[in-house]
């Protein structure tokens, strides 16, 4: 017997991607600053850093404050200050970054759309939290019910790295889903973004101002579900 050629409709079924979960950033994404510009901006011109690249101080920031749990933030910014080389004594440095990080968090609220966006995604994903943290905001994880919404939660304060030295890698030993069954939700193009697609993981970006370039682009978390759907 003549063996039957499969169809086209059982070849795009062979090839379709199969998305099991999501992760999501926390600021920025799901979580609106407290403060404008973000508190990590202002932290670096209160550092005077202003001829050091954006790109380079994050990462060197918060693999300093955003790796260790320590027990109040001055011990953390003790950390940032040995990390740039920075005198904590000049101008009036370490009270000025103690009130701009608990205002951020004190100040911090949901988007609109975050719970009814979780809430309706839970019904056909795992949701993974994955957020570059200073343990001294960890209260926020409750304050918001998250605990409710994500089937994994992994801030880098924990995991003992950043998003972009690690973090992806821990979230797939971790849940073993594999990359191409994830797919990333973030406003950052290189920690969120590029950090994912270095590991073989679909980045969606969410821009709320429509000011970025991207392939994969929404402007609202309520674009997610369609979104994922036309990957397939």
């Amino acid at each position: 017997m003549t063996e039957k050629k499969p169809t086209k409709t059982t070849k795009k079924a062979v090839h379709k991607k199969k998305i099991k979960a999501i992760i999501f950033d926390l600021w920025g994404t799901i979580l609106e600053n407290g403060v404008y510009p973000s508190p990590t901006k202002q932290t670096k011109k209160i550092l005077g850093l202003f001829d050091m690249p954006y790109p380079e101080f994050v990462i060197r920031f918060e693999r300093a404050f955003m790796t260790t749990k320590y027990d109040n933030i001055k011990e953390g910014l003790q950390r940032v200050f040995e990390e740039f080389n920075v005198s904590p004594n000049e101008y009036n440095r370490v009270d000025r970054l103690v009130g701009l990080w608990n205002k951020a968090k004190i100040m911090s609220n949901l988007y609109p759309e975050t719970l009814a966006t979780l809430e309706e995604l839970k019904k056909d994903y795992k949701l993974i939290l994955l957020s570059n943290l200073p343990s001294t905001q960890e209260d926020i994880l409750d304050r918001f019910g998250f605990k409710k919404y994500f089937d994994e939660i992994a801030v880098s304060y924990e995991i003992g790295c950043i998003k972009s030295e690690g973090g992806f890698e821990k979230i797939m030993e971790k849940t073993g889903f594999t990359p191409d069954e994830l797919v990333m939700i973030g406003d950052s193009m290189d920690s969120d973004i590029e950090s994912a697609k270095k590991q073989g993981i679909i980045g969606i970006l969410i821009d709320r101002r429509n000011v970025r370039e991207h392939d994969l682009k929404i402007k609202d978390l309520g674009e997610i579900r369609k979104t994922i759907e036309e990957l397939k």
